[in-house]
């Protein structure tokens, strides 16, 4: 299981992808985890796509976090822990 500052993530491939594009990050929202995405992924198949559960949801561990703050700040952290420097983050509800 893949995990950067305690967020478990799902790594998607695309048939392109390239380490010269940023990568997809997708942020579930309140109460759902990284299998909500089923149909962005068909429309991503060129891309370098992460998954996220945050943490208290699906298979991170932790207490949820309790403001979009503490949200940003892990988001932060996960990114550090990868290397990332550059992402698109695409998220609904609180994600």
């Amino acid at each position: 299981m893949p995990i950067a500052a305690g967020i478990y993530y799902a790594l998607v491939q695309g048939r392109a992808a390239s380490s010269l594009h940023p990568p997809v990050i997708l942020i579930h929202g309140a109460g759902s985890s990284h299998l909500c995405w089923p149909a962005a992924l068909r429309r991503l198949p060129g891309c370098r796509v992460l998954a996220l559960d945050l943490p208290g949801h699906g298979r991170s561990s932790g207490v949820g976090l309790q403001s979009l703050d503490a949200l940003a700040d892990r988001l932060v952290d996960f990114l550090e822990a990868l290397g990332l420097y550059q992402a698109v983050f695409v998220g609904h509800s609180m994600g």
